[in-house]
């Protein structure tokens, strides 16, 4: 049985909005990831019980779609994949994942300094790593 544990916190430049403890294992919390877009943006960030991060799903909303980015971390680099999906409609009108139709995938890797690894010049990376790092704790206690 899963044991949901809910803590709200507030703070300047960091939204923590919920965190839901599953086992004693491991743990995941989302991050509100402010400035990324008007219509807004999220981290869940699941982190091993040793409290290193492990890995993260990034939802950026726009307008007009919306881009998923998973994020994988070993100890020297970061596994990315990028996946852009576009509106049918209008964002107001979206009833059901139906509305929502995918456009492309890229998949790289990076440093922790943000810098890709395996670039190709003719893709173009969405790379919103240094901001991610501004707002997510890559250790927790």
């Amino acid at each position: 049985m899963r044991l949901l544990l809910f803590i709200l916190l507030i703070s300047f430049s960091t939204h923590i909005f919920a965190m839901e403890t599953k086992l004693a294992s491991d743990t995941i919390i989302f991050y509100e990831m402010e400035g990324l877009s008007s219509e807004g943006a999220e981290a869940k960030v699941y982190y091993k019980a040793s409290g290193n991060i492990d890995s993260a799903r990034i939802s950026i909303y726009g307008a007009s779609g919306q881009v998923q980015i998973e994020m994988s971390f070993s100890k020297v680099q970061i596994k990315v994949i990028e996946r852009s999906y576009f509106y049918q409609q209008p964002l107001s009108e979206i009833k059901t994942e139906e509305d929502i139709h995918f456009k492309s995938e890229i998949e790289y890797i990076i440093d922790y300094n943000g810098n890709i690894l395996n670039k190709k010049s003719d893709v173009e990376y969405l790379n919103i790593f240094m901001d991610f790092k501004k707002v997510v704790p890559f250790k927790i206690k």
